[in-house]
């Protein structure tokens, strides 16, 4: 599906690393869009949010999919 990349070879070593990789892409995924718009609602313009809060799933569905591609 996706090909890995050099920096996630490097970083995939351990149990841990893997973890915290699972539980950041989450909170890209998940966080991301929905704190980071609620907390930036009235300082930025709505369809530059709504941009953000996609490409920051995106990447958090990008690392989240490296993870477990690796096995």
């Amino acid at each position: 599906m996706l090909r890995n990349t050099r920096f996630f070879k490097r970083f995939m070593g351990g149990r841990l690393s893997r973890v915290s990789w699972v539980l950041f892409s989450a909170v890209l995924m998940f966080g991301g869009p929905t704190y980071l718009e609620y907390a930036l609602r009235h300082r930025v313009p709505f369809p530059y949010l709504e941009l953000l809060s996609l490409a920051l799933f995106i990447v958090g569905l990008y690392v989240f999919l490296q993870v477990f591609e690796e096995k």
